[in-house]
């Protein structure tokens, strides 16, 4: 990517000053992403159920992800391979356009992603996760002007990512890498809260 000089995938999304007193909003925007994890996970099964079709054709099955691919091309191609061409314009977009607007722009990635995902067009699907999940976080910064930024941002696309990967840690150390590194604590604790509540989940289907 250096050669054709195109941009890092690995984005700073600037600097945070969050203080203690801010701290307050953090579980609630934990479980906002674990809502929108499970919402996802939703989505992902109503998929599969209903593009299992065309198994002795999938030529014909890889012409509506080929399709899919050309709309958002024509019509967002910002959205197009894992986003990293436009990620390192997120805090600007981020700043800029609405709630409502940002969050369609998360949803559209997931829904493209799982589209072809489930008609040949293999890929790997935690970058694209990733840009979802930090796009939906300064969607949510949008309804909370008064909190620092990259504080809502860095729960919120943790808890995102963590609930669709299922991968605390793993997940949680991989978010540093986008953030400032007085966010690291943050979102270590994230990580380990949502590894606490999967622990107890588990715990209770194993009972069930």
């Amino acid at each position: 990517m250096k050669m054709t000089g195109q941009p890092s995938f690995i984005s700073k999304m600037g600097e945070s000053h969050w203080t203690w007193s801010e701290l307050w909003i953090g579980l609630p925007l934990v479980v906002f992403g674990l809502l929108f994890g499970k919402g996802y996970s939703l989505l992902t099964e109503f998929l599969k159920k209903h593009l299992v079709f065309w198994h002795e054709f999938p030529v014909r099955k890889a012409l509506i992800g080929s399709l899919s691919i050309f709309l958002i091309g024509v019509f967002v191609p910002n959205l197009l391979f894992s986003g990293q061409l436009s990620l390192s314009l997120a805090p600007f977009v981020g700043s800029q356009a609405s709630f409502l607007v940002l969050t369609l722009i998360a949803l559209l990635k997931l829904l493209f992603l799982q589209i072809c995902l489930n008609t040949g067009w293999i890929g790997g699907d935690i970058f694209p996760i990733v840009f979802s999940a930090i796009i939906q976080g300064f969607a949510v910064s949008q309804l909370f002007p008064q909190t620092d930024r990259l504080l809502i941002v860095a729960i919120v696309s943790t808890s995102i990512a963590i609930a669709i990967i299922k991968s605390p840690l793993p997940v949680g150390i991989f978010m540093m890498l986008f953030f400032p590194l007085n966010l690291s604590p943050i979102i270590l604790v994230t990580a380990a809260i949502l590894l606490g509540v999967k622990k107890v989940s588990s715990g209770l289907m194993e009972k069930s």
